[in-house]
Parts: structure tokens; C-alpha cells; sequence
């Protein structure tokens, strides 16, 4: 079997505290050991950072760029992968890399995770043209990502294509769950106003009229952590939160002991949080942004609701309360579409498909 060589660029994937970029090139890496996999995947990170959000110097992007050449020019590789954001620099700093890999004429797939082509500056988007003219496929996550096709000539327009993230599926022991006290609703993600950390806590404060049996385990940090700490003792609501701040060891653990997910946030584009969430046959109570419409089948596997909707909000909360039964039939079938749909074996043929277009 003749094994095709990718390089896989992106940020670096033994970063402690990471995204969705970096979950999503670990997964990659490990198809490539998979027997069934005609692919050889290495990683090369693009300017190194020790954890997410580091800046990076223009001495460290300078040489990484030097090495990248070095690498493309005394090693064979077939595809060059491209792992970005669709953000201001990332556009910028991703087009220089494809300019080096369309100079050694490899074959480009370019994929964007986060972000939006609205937030998207004009002079940038210059190169995001470049970087949609220039890539012989583009993959993005979400359909308002899919708008940038229409920077491509009709002819180049079907190289935007839209696919989700996935994940391994395996088995999670939740019998700690049954037997809870309380029911354990989980936000995890940055804490930012964005998230719609705020609109949880004046939930919490409309519930608590009614419901005690309930608590919020927020995981996760961010510049907003001591506002929303502040927040709830200000507002007598120390009771209904538990504050976990980012957790490395022991993740698995407090998803192992929550029910549902709340996570209302304003904008996104495919949260690995929930797939993370399915994968423990959780619940989810999200907003109908970006892909989580297509995640979260609406009165199946979660309820969705508008964005900044305190009172839908509260009242889905309180479905789940109230019918604590429909909690493990969600649950579910939360599993289920992750099997079905997001799957690591749904993502080598997934990719396999990509790869072999790219070569054909």
C-alpha cells in the first residue's frame, strides 16, 4: 500500500490548556496510526505557545516559517493540512504558510475551526480571498463560515465544504449519577459574558423561587470569573453554584456526576463541549447559533432557545427538574446522534474522502 505523507500545521499539540484547533489535530494524529488510515500524519506547529491565548513573537512566527520551509524542502510530503481560526491574524499568518506550501506545489487543504467571516476586517479579507482562491479544498464548520465560497469563482466554489468535528467514542461509567441528591446542571467553557455565563445566573435566580434541588457547576476561567463569582454572592446564590475554575485532571469526573449542559452562549461554531457532553449521555439546554441547531435535536436530545432568553432558559431548566425521568431518555439520545453522526470511524472516512479528492 503506498502510505501518502500530510503535514498537519497548527498550533502546538502538547499545549496543557487548548482548543478546539489542537483537540482536533490530536484526533487526526491518531488516525494515522489506524492500520485502516492510507495516511501518515506529522504535526509542525506554526509559532510555538506554551498554552492557549500566549502572544506569540515575531522572532518565534519567523523562524517557525523558516523551519517550515526546511521542512517542505528536504522531506516529501503530499497535502499540507492547515489548521486556523477565521480571525484577523490567523488569516494573515495561515496565508504566508499556504504561500510557502503552494511554492513547493503541495497540495493544500485549508481548514478553519472558530470565528466568523462577519468579524472579519477589510483588509484582511484580502487574503482571505487568496486563501480561498489558492487551497484546493476549504473546509469550515458552520454555514456562515461557508459564506467565504462566495469569494471564489463559480468554478472554485464547491471546494467550500462543510463538515463538523468529531470524537472517539467510548464508554463512560455515570451510575455515580444516580445517585445525586440533587440535580447537576454543567457549564464549561471561557468564562466571558459571550458564553452567556450572566443570563445562567439570572436563571438560577428565577429558579430558586420555586426549586432547590439543583446546583450549577461552572468549569472553566476567564476574565469574567471573579464578576460572575461576585455575582452570585451578591445575590444569595452561593448554594446553587459550585466554581471548579480549569480542570485538567478530573474532567471526566465532574461529567461523570452532571445531568444536563447549559451552555447559552451567543456565538460559536462547532464547541467540542458538546460532543464532550453526548459522549456522557448528557442533556443539553444550548442556543441556536452557529452548529449547534444541527448538534441538538429540539425536544430530543436537548431544547434549544434563543440567545440572552433568561426565561426560556429558566424554563427548560425547569423541565428538568420537574421530569427528572426524561434526563436519562435525553441523554440518550444525545448518545446516539454522536454515535451516528460525530464519530472518529465517521471521521476517517470522512477525511480519507477529502485527502483522496485532494490527490486525485
Amino acid at each position: 500500500m503506498n502510505i501518502r505523507k500530510i503535514l498537519l500545521l497548527g498550533p502546538n499539540v502538547d499545549m496543557s490548556i487548548h482548543g478546539g484547533i489542537v483537540t482536533h489535530m490530536k484526533l487526526l494524529n491518531t488516525l494515522s496510526n489506524n492500520d485502516n488510515f492510507d495516511f501518515e500524519i506529522r504535526t509542525f506547529t506554526l509559532g510555538k505557545r506554551s498554552f492557549m491565548g500566549e502572544k506569540i513573537s515575531l522572532i518565534k512566527i519567523l523562524y517557525s516559517y523558516l523551519y517550515y520551509f526546511n521542512t517542505l524542502l528536504f522531506n516529501k510530503y503530499d497535502i499540507v493540512h492547515i489548521n486556523a481560526s477565521m480571525t484577523n491574524s490567523s488569516i494573515l499568518k495561515n496565508f504566508i504558510a499556504l504561500l510557502i506550501g503552494k511554492l513547493f506545489f503541495k497540495k493544500v487543504v485549508f481548514q478553519f475551526h472558530g470565528g466568523d467571516p462577519d468579524n472579519i476586517k477589510t483588509f484582511y479579507t484580502y487574503f482571505l480571498k487568496k486563501i480561498v482562491h489558492l487551497s484546493d479544498v476549504i473546509l469550515v464548520l458552520t454555514d456562515e463560515q461557508a459564506t467565504i465560497g462566495d469569494y471564489a469563482k463559480l468554478s472554485e466554489q464547491s471546494k467550500v465544504k462543510k463538515i463538523p468535528n468529531y470524537m472517539h467514542v467510548r464508554d463512560v461509567d455515570i451510575n455515580s449519577r444516580k445517585n445525586l441528591k440533587d440535580i447537576h446542571f454543567l457549564f464549561l467553557g471561557r468564562v466571558i459574558k459571550e458564553k452567556g455565563i450572566f443570563e445562567i445566573i439570572d436563571a438560577v435566580k428565577k429558579l430558586s423561587k420555586k426549586l432547590k434541588n439543583f446546583r450549577v457547576d461552572v468549569m472553566g476561567d476567564g476574565p469574567e470569573l471573579k464578576k460572575m463569582r461576585e455575582m452570585v454572592e451578591n445575590t444569595g446564590l452561593n448554594h446553587f453554584f459550585v466554581f471548579h475554575g480549569f480542570v485538567t485532571v478530573g474532567k471526566d469526573e465532574i461529567f461523570r456526576d452532571s445531568h444536563i449542559l447549559l451552555f447559552p452562549t451567543w456565538k460559536e461554531a462547532f464547541p467540542y463541549v458538546a460532543l464532550e457532553s453526548m459522549l456522557f449521555k448528557m442533556p443539553m439546554i444550548t442556543t441556536r447559533v452557529g452548529a449547534l441547531s444541527e448538534i441538538v435535536d429540539d425536544g430530543k436530545n436537548g431544547f434549544l432557545i434563543n440567545s440572552r432568553d433568561v426565561d426560556a432558559l429558566s424554563d427548560k431548566m425547569e423541565y428538568f427538574l420537574l421530569n427528572p425521568q426524561q434526563i436519562e431518555t435525553f441523554g440518550e439520545q444525545s448518545f446516539e446522534i454522536l454515535e451516528q453522526r460525530y464519530s472518529a470511524e465517521i471521521m476517517k472516512k470522512t477525511f480519507t474522502a477529502i485527502y483522496n479528492g485532494v490527490l486525485e
